[in-house]
């Protein structure tokens, strides 16, 4: 068995969530453990802090779901500029063909691994 060595102290009430976990904006007042929202609505201050955390990590997770294929197509396109020339130009080096698809996997594999991650964990966090 383990003993719990958490260590609880009192915080000063100003340095606690005064924002509203709904609009995410400075409205509504913090009195005590209350937290009173501009459309008379009363929460627990607590669980209103509580719920502008969890909504900070969806949307990090929703941004890097849609910012990771962005970057997967940037990487490949200025990797790739001068091949594409190449080819363009009918000037292709057959030779490096084998390394450069390496290449493309290689990024196409890590963005695969990121948004799948980035997925399951805005799932997660939603749910």
């Amino acid at each position: 068995m383990y003993a719990a060595t958490a260590e609880h102290r009192l915080v000063n009430e100003a340095y606690t969530s005064q924002m509203d976990s709904v609009t995410g904006l400075l409205q509504g007042k913090r009195v005590g453990d209350r937290f009173y929202r501009v459309n008379g609505d009363v929460l627990q201050a607590d669980h209103n802090a509580l719920y502008r955390f969890i909504g900070a990590g969806v949307m990090f997770w929703f941004l890097a779901v849609i910012g990771i294929p962005i970057l997967v197509v940037l990487m490949l396109f200025f990797s790739a500029a001068e091949d594409f020339w190449s080819i363009i130009t009918f000037r292709i080096d057959f030779s490096r063909l084998v390394g450069d698809l390496f290449h493309v996997l290689f990024i196409i594999g890590i963005g695969i691994v990121a948004e799948l991650f980035s997925v399951f964990m805005l799932i997660k966090d939603i749910l």
